[in-house]
C-alpha cells in the first residue's frame, strides 16, 4: 500500500472517530465538539476535504452547519468546475481552485490526489474551508497536545491580505496588486498607528474591529495582532447574500458608508469626512429658509452608490492590457464616460474647477477672520460648510447642486471681520 493511501485511511478512521466524539461530548452548531479531547496518538497534519463531494458537503459541515450552507452558495464552492468549464482552463489554475495544493509538503491535498491518479481528486474540488483555515485533521481530534491546529477568527493569519491575494492577483484579477495600492492597506497607519489602540478609531482602520462591529455592533474592539482594511473587512467567505460577497449591500446601505461619513457632526464640530451625507445631501444643516436639491449622481446612482466609479472594473485583455478590479477605489474615468461620452478626466463641465473656486474663496474669508469672531453662528456654519466640502474629496462630483448651494450660502451669510475691526456675528 503506498504512502498515499495509508494516510487516507489515517483520515478516514479520524472521521469515523469524530462523530463518536460528538455524541460523548456534546456538540454545539458552528462552534464544534465543546467536550475534553480524546488522548491518544498524534495525527498526520492533513488535509480532509469533503466527506460528500457529490453534495459538496466539507467535514467540517458535521458542527458548522450554517457556516458551509452559506459558504455552498459563493463561487469558492464551485470554483472547479467553474475553472474546468472555461475556455482558459490550463494546470496552473488548480492550486486556486482546489483544496490543500501543496507542491511543498505532502499533507495529502489535491496535488497528491491529482498525483496519485486517485478516484479521490473529488474530494479536494473547489476552494474547501481548508483553503483559508488549514489542514482539518488536528481540528478536536484525539491529539490532546493540540486539540485545535486550525486558523480561528482571532487568529491574524485569517485576517492578512495575503491569505486571499495569494490567488487573487495576477494580471487577469489583480486584486492584491490594486489593493496595495489603496489608502486601505495602510489605515492602520493612520495617526502614527494609534488607531489601532484607540477605539473610537479602530472600527474604521482596522480590519478585526470593522467586521466585529457590521457583523454583531460591537464597536471600539481591539485586535490582538491588528490588520489594516483588508479584503476580509469587507468581504465574507461564508455568504454570497450581498453582491461580491460583501458583508452588506449596496445602495442606501453600502458598506463604504460605514466609514466614510461625518459621523453625525454639526457646526461647532470637525468633520471627519462627509462623503456619505453630501452625496445624499443629508448634512444635517442648511442655512435658513433655503431650499437644497440634489444632482443627478444621487438618484442615477443609488442602486450601486459608491462603487459604481470607485470599484469600476474591466475585464483582461492582454499582458499589456491587464484586468482591473477597481481595488484602488480610486475613481476612473472609464466610469464616468458610461454617460459623459468623450470625458476625459473628471472636470466635467467645469464642476470641479467650479467648486475649488468657491472652497477657495470661503477659506480665504475664513482665514481673514479675527479670533474674536471664531465663536459667532455665521463662522462655525461657514468653517462647518468648508470642511465639509473638503473633507467629501470629489470637488462637486459627488452631488453637484447640493454643494454649489452650501458654498454659496455660506459666502454670502458669513463676512470676515478681521482682528481689532470689532463687530461679527
Amino acid at each position: 500500500m503506498n504512502g498515499y493511501w495509508t494516510r487516507r485511511l489515517q483520515v478516514l478512521a479520524l472521521l469515523m472517530l469524530i462523530p463518536a466524539m460528538m455524541l460523548a461530548a456534546g456538540c454545539e452548531q458552528d462552534e464544534g465538539p465543546t467536550g475534553p479531547v480524546v488522548e491518544g496518538a498524534a495525527v498526520p497534519l492533513q488535509y480532509i476535504g469533503y466527506s460528500d463531494a457529490v453534495n459538496r458537503n466539507p467535514s467540517c459541515v458535521q458542527c458548522h452547519q450554517e457556516t458551509t450552507f452559506g459558504w455552498r452558495l459563493t463561487a469558492h464552492a464551485d470554483a472547479l468546475t467553474t475553472i474546468q468549464e472555461s475556455e482558459h482552463a490550463a494546470s496552473y489554475c488548480y492550486p486556486c481552485h482546489t483544496t490543500g495544493w501543496d507542491t511543498s509538503d505532502s499533507l495529502l491535498g489535491a496535488d497528491d490526489a491529482w498525483a496519485a491518479a486517485s478516484s479521490d481528486t473529488l474530494m479536494y474540488r473547489d476552494v474547501q474551508c481548508e483553503v483559508c483555515h488549514g489542514p482539518g485533521s488536528q481540528h478536536n481530534n484525539a491529539y490532546v497536545d493540540s486539540p485545535t491546529d486550525v486558523l480561528q477568527p482571532v487568529d491574524s493569519e485569517l485576517w492578512d491580505a495575503e491569505l486571499c491575494g495569494k490567488c487573487h492577483e495576477g494580471t487577469h484579477h489583480p486584486y492584491m496588486e490594486e489593493w496595495e495600492l489603496s489608502a486601505h492597506a495602510g489605515a492602520d497607519a493612520s495617526a502614527g498607528g494609534l488607531v489601532a489602540t484607540n477605539p473610537s478609531c479602530a472600527e474604521c482602520h482596522i480590519a478585526q474591529s470593522f467586521e466585529r462591529w457590521v457583523t454583531t455592533g460591537e464597536s471600539g474592539y481591539i485586535a490582538s495582532d491588528p490588520q489594516p482594511i483588508t479584503c476580509q473587512a469587507c468581504h465574507t467567505a461564508h455568504s454570497n447574500d450581498n453582491p461580491g460577497q460583501l458583508r452588506l449591500p449596496l445602495g442606501q446601505n453600502v458598506i463604504c458608508a460605514k466609514c466614510h461619513n461625518a459621523e453625525g457632526a454639526l457646526p461647532g464640530e470637525t468633520v471627519h469626512h462627509a462623503t456619505w451625507e453630501v452625496f445624499n445631501g443629508t448634512l444635517g444643516f442648511g442655512y435658513s429658509g433655503e431650499e437644497y436639491e440634489n444632482s443627478t449622481h444621487t438618484t442615477a446612482l443609488a442602486t450601486e452608490a459608491c462603487v459604481a466609479c470607485h470599484v469600476f472594473s474591466s475585464p483582461y485583455v492582454s499582458e499589456a492590457v491587464p484586468a482591473k478590479t477597481g481595488h484602488t477605489f480610486e475613481p476612473r474615468i472609464e466610469a464616468c464616460q458610461q454617460c459623459h461620452e468623450g470625458a476625459t478626466d473628471f472636470d466635467i463641465n467645469g464642476v470641479q474647477t467650479e467648486i475649488q473656486g468657491l472652497i477657495t474663496q470661503l477659506q480665504a474669508e475664513i482665514d481673514a477672520a479675527g479670533t474674536a469672531q471664531e465663536t459667532t453662528t455665521s463662522y462655525l456654519n461657514a468653517k462647518f460648510v468648508l470642511e465639509a466640502m473638503i473633507s467629501e474629496g470629489s470637488l462637486g462630483v459627488h452631488n453637484t447642486d447640493y454643494s454649489r448651494k452650501l458654498l454659496e450660502d455660506a459666502l454670502a451669510d458669513f463676512t470676515p471681520v478681521p482682528s481689532g475691526s470689532g463687530g461679527g456675528r
